[in-house]
């Protein structure tokens, strides 16, 4: 009789191993195809043996990107509990995190389920969601590669296209990769006898570097109208910018050519009251707020339509590309 009790606990632990492939396999055969950025992180904790952690903008979810009772339960989450992330796609294709509910949406929203994963400042700034895409296994012994070229925090970071098959009920499987055509790195700059920490705000050096085999176009709008200053995840509320980018058509003067492995910088001085943020009616630095409030200034230059016009318009790349996450009076992430 023990005999058969274990034969039978075997064979229910395969059949539910196989239930489990063939569904997998079904939802890669028939799920909506969904392109996610992953943000660029330290990799020194990316490998693991032979597969990748993924980290994107859908991990960490901020409570002022959350809707329904969600936004106002700040204490008592269950770990595991079910939430519902949905997603917003651009003219690219690609999708990115449109807010967060425990409530589940209908069916011809596109969103993501997942389930609450406790952290130390969940529930106060921030939530931590997992979807089960948190992982992607990879051929054996090309994970050290992977991680060299996805770049170190002090270099350029290339972040990864993930592509995602997504079902009517919100579960995910990853299908595959690839790696984004643009690089993006960030430093910062001291000068002699500045403090390491200055609450006027530091300089930082944007870097963006080609990193395909192809030649590409950036677009660099006058007064850095190319980017903009967006909050991270770990801000308490969804910072408005003193100064929005401005509407602007794009000449041909304002493309820059970079050949593979070729890379272009910027200087962003955070002093200026261009890169100030909005506080209770009054523009202030981000270096005067809190160290939890952390920053990026992301690359998102005008859209394939706007630049149409433009000679060399085939090869600008198109979407948006943040940095690291810093505080705008020293500290980097």
């Amino acid at each position: 009789m023990k005999q058969l009790l274990i034969i039978l606990c075997v064979a229910f632990q395969i059949c539910i191993l196989a239930y489990m492939a063939i569904d997998r396999e079904h939802l890669l055969a028939t799920g909506k195809t969904v392109v996610l950025l992953s943000a660029p992180i330290d990799p020194r904790d990316v490998m693991r043996g032979d597969y990748i952690r993924l980290d994107c903008d859908i991990s960490k979810i901020p409570m002022w990107k959350t809707e329904g009772s969600l936004r106002y339960q700040q204490e008592g989450y269950r770990s595991s509990a079910t939430l519902y992330t949905v997603l917003k796609t651009d003219e690219n294709g690609v999708s990115s995190l449109d807010y967060a509910t425990n409530e589940k949406p209908d069916e011809d929203i596109l969103f993501l389920k997942g389930s609450f994963k406790p952290s130390r400042y969940s529930n106060a700034r921030y939530i931590d969601i997992k979807y089960g895409i948190e992982k992607y296994f990879v051929e054996q012994g090309s994970g050290k590669a992977i991680e060299n070229r996805r770049g170190t925090s002090g270099s350029i970071q290339t972040p990864l296209r993930i592509d995602l098959a997504v079902g009517s009920k919100g579960e995910a499987a990853i299908k595959g990769f690839e790696w984004n055509r643009l690089g993006i790195g960030l430093t910062r700059l001291i000068e002699k006898g500045e403090p390491m920490s200055n609450p006027e705000g530091i300089t930082l050096k944007i870097m963006l570097q080609n990193v395909s085999e192809q030649t590409l176009g950036i677009v660099d709008l006058p007064f850095y109208n190319s980017f903009i200053l967006k909050p991270a995840h770990r801000c308490s509320q969804d910072w408005k910018p003193n100064i929005m980018p401005a509407l602007q058509t794009p000449t041909d003067d304002d493309v820059i050519i970079l050949q593979p492995g070729q890379f272009t910088s910027f200087i962003f001085d955070l002093s200026d009251p261009r890169w100030f943020i909005m506080k209770d009616g009054s523009p202030v630095s981000t270096g005067s707020l809190d160290w939890m409030e952390m920053f990026r200034i992301v690359y998102q230059p005008p859209n394939s339509q706007q630049c149409n016009h433009l000679k060399r318009a085939s090869i600008i790349w198109h979407g948006a590309l943040p940095s690291r996450s810093f505080h705008g009076a020293g500290y980097i992430d």
